[in-house]
This record gives structure tokens, sequence and C-alpha cells, in this order.
């Protein structure tokens, strides 16, 4: 059987164990108070006698006799002004209500309790009535609210100066943080209870903090810490005879020495737990883990025979007490040890333990049944059930493992903080020779104390005197840093208005760029449009001239050629007359210099060959515009335009990745 199944089930046995052995250390009795000599002593005899009465009532389980007896005793309790009878009251009507198993009217009761005792500063017994609803939540597994009670008690506790309470809250609060996982938080409320229990020198108490100690060492797997926590707890009570706490820490030792893989002397730990147990007839859940354990150390010592008598009792005693999650375990182990050698109804146990297992939620345990399951039907040839178990199995693993490691790293970031409580109790365990040495500290400084008061004279005198000098010197360095504060404010205040006098100038030289960028813009444009018309109606008058020339209509007409033709060349001349290049490329250049100025001095420095026209070709380029418009700027024809461009890539040196429009706009 796998070994981390049985560290789960022992963890489960410890928990079992610290848990339910010292949560409920306060349990629920009838309670009346006195108050005081202002009470009516009729009135106080007749609520003791009704107290009385009242104890019979619920002994018996006469329920409905015991709800009237309270309402006696609350009429009497009111009409004599005893507010904490009042209070007792309610008290006991929870205790009632809790016996008839109603919840809501138990912690109801309980509430009411509390809110009277708080109105009359009855500390102690408001504390008992909250640490009954804590324990309430417990049983119901709501451990939030649990810790939230038992805490608002022990603040109640503190104000009564009830230690003995207050030891108490704190076990059941570190019992709760060991169940819920938080391990730093458990050590810091066991470490307190334990300095508690020291001052009261209450032993058995101490015993209980040792062993809930040593579940904390044991869960973090520092068992040679567990072993000592646990050999204190065993010596108070063989000390004092309580054989029921001696056998649960015998146990808790067995469970120990199983982990550190000494199997002969665990189990002989736990048969003596065990004996005790069986000569005491009490503690059936206990007997259940005790059982458990002993089988797992028999089927690791290689006795089959007696691991199974030892499974076969254990779910005897499940049963009994009607323990379901005991009784899969049993079924398990049981189940697994039968089929080791052989027998067939081994199948019916583990199907059994896995259906229960499965209602309980107990998923290690599901992955066990299915582990023995699979190796069951492999046994006997049933290897497609088998192939489906695995799977199973495999899923389900995948799923524990994920969850266990992160819960690992928790656990690895809480040891540090527990290594260091550890060291605060050893501080505390040489509490004694600690203060030895602080009588021997205080006689030395006794002798110590005239050098020093006449060494603090001499000192004061000096210091009063640097005083005096470093106030002066504070004083002038406040002066000069308000000084330089002023200086500072100034430049600050001159740089902020030259920064916005620059602010200014470059938004007006923005707003005159973007002008002349809009009129060059505009200048090119309409020349562009100018020459495309002109060349438009060139394009006409050149058609006309062509159709006159062919003679077409010269008859129908009676026309002559010449008359016609000679319209259409004057047209043309008229727009070769109109289409002045020169004139509008002394418009452009200067809208176009005003905007980028330098342009063509920079250029004409550099390349120094450059032609009229390659020049004017360059600064259309630096206009971006296309080949089309450049021809219709230049009037002539698109491929005479790339024409030129390419000459002009060839004076400037321009290698072939390199663009000629961008290389211009650099210029």
């Amino acid at each position: 059987m796998n070994k981390n199944k049985h560290l789960y089930r022992m963890s489960l046995a410890l928990i079992t164990i610290c848990f339910y052995l010292f949560m409920f250390c306060e349990t629920g009795s009838l309670y009346a108070t006195g108050n005081g000599m202002s009470e009516k002593a009729s009135d106080s005899l007749e609520i003791e006698r009704l107290t009385g009465r009242l104890r019979i009532y619920l002994g018996e389980r006469r329920l409905d006799e015991a709800r009237l007896t309270i309402d006696s005793i609350m009429a009497v309790a009111i009409n004599a002004n005893m507010q904490q009878k009042v209070g007792d009251s309610y008290y006991n009507y929870a205790l009632v209500e809790r016996t008839a198993c109603n919840r809501d009217g138990f912690t109801g009761n309980l509430k009411k309790a509390i809110d009277v005792y708080k109105k009359e500063k009855a500390w102690w017994p408001a504390a008992r009535a909250k640490t009954l609803i804590a324990q309430h939540y417990v049983s119901e597994r709501n451990y939030t609210a649990a810790l939230h009670a038992f805490s608002e008690s022990l603040e109640m506790r503190k104000v009564a100066g009830d230690s003995l309470g207050m030891a108490n809250n704190l076990i059941n609060l570190g019992n709760i943080c060991y169940i819920d996982g938080r391990m730093a938080e458990a050590t810091d409320y066991f470490y307190r209870a334990m300095r508690i229990t020291d001052n009261l020198e209450n032993k058995p108490l101490k015993a209980t903090v040792l062993k809930n100690i040593s579940n904390v060492y044991m869960r973090q797997r520092q068992y040679n810490i567990a072993l000592d926590y646990l050999q204190q707890a065993l010596d108070i009570h063989r000390a004092s005879g309580l054989d029921t706490e001696k056998s649960d820490v015998l146990m808790n030792m067995g469970i120990v020495y199983y982990k550190l893989d000494s199997l002969e002397t665990a189990k002989g730990f736990l048969e003596q737990s065990l004996e005790i147990k069986l000569d005491l007839q009490t503690d059936l859940p206990d007997l259940i883990n005790i059982y458990n354990n002993l089988g797992v150390i028999a089927q690791e010592l290689g006795d089959n025979d007696t691991a199974i008598q030892y499974y076969t009792s254990n779910l005897e005693v499940a049963r009994l007490i009607n323990d379901r999650q005991a009784e899969a375990f049993a079924l398990n182990n049981l189940g697994s040890r039968k089929m080791a050698i052989g027998d067939t109804a081994s199948l019916s146990l583990l199907n059994e333990s896995l259906e229960i297992s499965r209602s309980l939620g107990l998923r290690k345990l599901v992955l066990t049944n299915y582990d023995n399951l699979q190796q069951y039907h492999s046994r006997f040839g049933n290897f497609e059930q088998a192939y489906a178990l695995s799977i199973k199995y495999r899923l389900l693993n995948d799923s524990i493992f994920n969850e266990e490691s992160a819960a690992k790293i928790l656990e690895l970031q809480t040891q540090y903080n527990t290594e260091m409580k550890e060291k605060e109790n050893e501080l505390l365990r040489n509490q004694s020779s600690i203060q030895q040495l602080r009588i021997i500290m205080l006689s030395v400084s006794a002798g110590a104390i005239a050098l020093i008061a006449v060494l603090f004279i001499i000192l004061f005198g000096l210091k009063s005197k640097s005083l005096r000098q470093t106030r002066l010197l504070i004083r002038k360095e406040k002066e000069l840093n308000d000084i330089e504060r002023e200086k500072n404010q100034q430049e600050y205040q001159h740089l902020q208005a030259v920064l916005f006098a620059e602010e200014q100038i470059n938004r007006l030289q923005k707003e005159q760029i973007q002008q002349k960028n809009k009129k060059l813009s505009t200048s090119a444009l309409h020349i562009i449009n100018k020459n495309e018309l002109l060349n438009n109606i060139r394009n006409v008058a050149q058609g006309i001239t062509g159709i006159n020339n062919q003679n077409v209509a010269q008859e129908v007409t009676g026309i002559n050629n010449q008359s016609t033709t000679a319209p259409a060349e004057q047209l043309i001349q008229m727009i070769d007359a109109n289409i002045n290049l020169d004139e509008q490329w002394d418009q452009f250049k200067a809208h176009f210099e005003s905007v980028h100025t330098d342009f063509f001095k920079r250029l004409t420095e550099r390349f120094p060959n450059l032609t009229h026209n390659e020049l004017k070709l360059a600064a259309y380029l630096r206009m971006n515009l296309s080949s089309k418009e450049i021809a219709q700027m230049l009037n002539i024809s698109i491929e005479s335009a790339t024409t030129k461009r390419y000459r002009l890539r060839k004076k400037l040196g321009l290698k072939k990745e390199e663009n000629l429009v961008a290389f211009l706009g650099g210029f």
C-alpha cells in the first residue's frame, strides 16, 4: 500500500484527536449567578429553588416542563429587576433548545443572554455564552464564524481577568487554524496558551498545549521536535494519572515513530494506547485510529493476517458508531489485504469503499480505490476494466497533485515562522536563568549608576552648549534656505515667462509658415490648372487645323482652306504666347523661397553643375508634385518629365535604393 496513503490517514487521526479532545473544553451547564445584596432574599431563594427543579427536568429530558420553569425564573428576575438573572434565564433557554436540537433557538437565546450580560458588564458569563456559540459553529464546520466568536470570547475573558478561560480560548483558536492549514497562526495561539498555563501552573492543560504544538511540527515533518513535546506531555500525564490523556499521547508518539520508519517502536506505543482504551471502554473514535495504524504497521512488517484482524476490528467499530469515513478507509484497507491473498471477496469490499468515498468527497481515498481495483482486475484478467480504472486514476491523481503542490508552497512559507516561535519558546523555558542574570546585572548596574550620574552632569553641560550652537546654526541655515527658495522662485517665474514668449513666437512662426505653404500650394495649383486648360485648348485647335489640312468638307462649305486654318493657327500662337514658363517660374520661385529659405543656395553649393531647368525640377520635387503635375508646370510630356527625374538622380549621385524626393527634403 502506498505510504502517502498511510500518512494521510494518520494525519486525519491527529486532527480528530487534537480537535475533538480540546475544542469543547467548556461545555454548557445550568447557570445561576448572584446579583449582590440589592436582590431580595426571598426572590433569590425562589430562583435557587426553581433552578434546582430545572436541573431535574433537564436531566430527565422533560423539556416542556423545563421551559415553564425557566419562564417562572424569568418572571421573578424581571419583577425584582435582577438583570443578570434574566441573562441566566436566556442562557438556560439555550441549553434546553440545544437538547431539543433546535439550532436557531440555541444560538438566538445565547445572543440574547450575551446582550444582557454586556449591559451588566458581566464579562465572564458573556464569554462563556460566546464560547458555546463558537463551539456550535465548529460543529457546523463554519470555521470562519467560529474563529470570530472565539476571538470575541477571548477579549471578554481578558476584561474579566479569566486566565484559565483565556488559555482554553487560545487552544480552540489554535485548533481551528490548524484544521484550516494556517500553521503559523495556530502555533502563535498555542504558545500564548502555554505561557498562561505556566503562570497558572496548570500541568494538565499545559500537556494539552504541548500535544497540540507537536501536531503542528508533525504536520511540517519536524518529527524529532514533535517527539520532544509529546514526551513532555506524557511525563505530565503519567504524574497526574490521567489514563485517557496518556493514551492519546502514546498514540501520537506511535504515529511519529511510524513516520520515522521505526515500525517496532511505533507498534509498541500504539499497543500501549490500545490497552488503555480497551480498559476504559471509551473513546471509540480513537479505537478506530489505533486499529487502523496497527493494521498499517502489521502490513508493512509483512504480517498480512494480523493486518486483516486489525482492519476487521477497525471496520466493526466504525460501523458501530456509524462513522462513514472511517468505514470507507477500513473497507479499502481490508479489501487490499484480502486481494493480496487472492480472496475474491476483496472486490465487493473495494467497491463499497469506492461508493462511500465518492459520496463523502474523499478524493484521495477514491484514488486509492481506483488503484486497488485496477490491480484486482489486472490480476484476474479483466484488462478492459483495469484500463478504464487506470485512466480514472491518472486524471484524478493529476488533479490532486496540482492541489497538493499549491498547499506545499504554503506550508514552506509558514515553516520559517514556526521555527521562530520555537526559538521564542526556548527563551521562555530558560526564563528562570534569565531572571538570575537580570539580578546580577541590576547589582552591577547599581554600582555604575553613580559614575553615570557624574558623567551625565558633565555631558549635560556640554550638550546644552552644543544645543545652543546647533539652534543658532539651524536658524542661520533656515534663513539661507528661505533666501535660496525665494531666488529659485524668481528664477522659476522668469523661466516660465521666457518659455511662454518662446511658445508665442513659435506659434506665430508656424502660422506664417502655414500661410506661406498654403499660398505656395495655391500658386502651384493655379499654374498647373492654367497650363492644363491652355494645353487642352491648344490640342483642340491643333485638331481643327489637322482636319482642314485634309480638305474635309471643302466642296460642301465652299470655304477657303486657308481662311479656316488661319484662326486656329492664330489661337495656337496665342496659347503658346500665354504659356510663359519663365514668368510662371519667377512667380512660383518667389513663393517657394519664402517657405523654403536657402533651398537653392544649399543645393547649388553642393551640386554647382545643376542647370536652371534642373533647379526648377528639384523645387517641384521638393513640393512633392507628381510627374504629371511637373510636366504641366514645365509644359512637357510626362515621359520627358520622367527622363528629367532620371537625369537629376544621376547628377545628384543617388543610389537605386535612395528616394529622390526624400533626399531633396533634406535641403
